[in-house]
């Protein structure tokens, strides 16, 4: 498989939605992530000792520092994170959601997060969705239930964590801004990805080596052990991974031939968001 040069690096960064036991949802429980270094002769798995307690830059480059992924070189990283970027045209535009949330008191959990995303529907009783979203079968961040298949609160945390980040605007965020700058930002999905790129009908860790071994991506039995029994962290070790996959067929950054000019992407994608590794359906008229 030919190697592309333009990231070097690639993360995932799995989504959680939970608070830290007596800190009133004033706290966050921490980020399950992974990374994949793209080298000359080898693409490798690094599990970062700790897990990342803000989605912020300062703390990404921290744990890259730690794990030894040459941050001084400063290469291009792409970030595959598991939480809706963008909104349905119906609603509120993603960007002045974000500055809204933005304006008021930093909390996590369900309750602001469902509080946060009715306020943006109004008195309209429909949910919105996304041509990607509907293209994917993929939950509407906009609903609640069931809770277990939510991807509610864990949008809302990330989104909470993006907006009071100091770095905020060094974030290339794909397809809304198509330049790359060093963090490219992309919305995926563990489940998605595991079906779409790694061809498992099911997310099961014990399987995870396997198919890294397979795809060409080399890891140590410590980083067997930890995602084997941890599907949290086998999910990110699949966005990091399926985003490497998708970038090496040219399909990351451009899903499907003429994504740019479809009209697809131009009646709504461009302002909706995209998730990764969506194509457009064979079987639609």
């Amino acid at each position: 498989m030919r190697l592309q040069a333009d990231f070097q690096v690639f993360l995932g960064i799995d989504q959680t939605g939970a608070v830290r036991p007596g800190s009133r949802g004033l706290r966050a429980r921490p980020l399950h992530w992974a990374a994949l270094e793209v080298g000359a002769r080898q693409v490798r798995l690094v599990l970062p000792q700790t897990r990342l307690e803000r989605f912020h830059l300062d703390s990404i480059e921290f744990g890259l520092d730690a794990a030894r992924l040459a941050s001084s070189s400063s290469p291009r990283i792409a970030v595959l994170l598991d939480c809706v970027l963008g909104l349905p045209l119906e609603s509120l535009e993603w960007g002045a959601a974000l500055d809204r949330l933005a304006s008021e008191p930093e909390q996590f959990g369900r309750a602001p997060a469902q509080q946060f995303f009715s306020s943006l529907l109004g008195s309209d009783p429909r949910l919105p969705t996304r041509l990607c979203e509907e293209w994917a079968q993929a939950n509407s961040v906009f609903r609640e239930k069931p809770y277990q298949k939510n991807i509610q609160t864990g949008t809302f945390r990330l989104w909470r964590d993006l907006v009071s980040d100091p770095r905020r605007e060094e974030w290339t965020i794909w397809p809304f801004d198509r330049s790359r700058g060093r963090f490219t930002l992309f919305e995926g999905y563990p489940s998605f990805l595991w079906r779409r790129v790694a061809g498992h009908p099911s997310r099961d860790p014990k399987s995870l080596g396997r198919w890294l071994t397979i795809a060409g991506i080399s890891f140590t039995k410590a980083d067997e052990l930890r995602f084997s029994s941890d599907a949290d962290l086998a999910d990110s070790v699949m966005l990091a991974a399926a985003g490497w996959k998708l970038h090496a067929a040219g399909k990351l950054l451009e899903p499907f031939a003429g994504f740019f000019e479809s009209e697809a992407f131009l009646s709504r994608g461009r302002r909706e968001g995209w998730i990764a590794g969506l194509a457009e359906p064979q079987d639609r008229n």
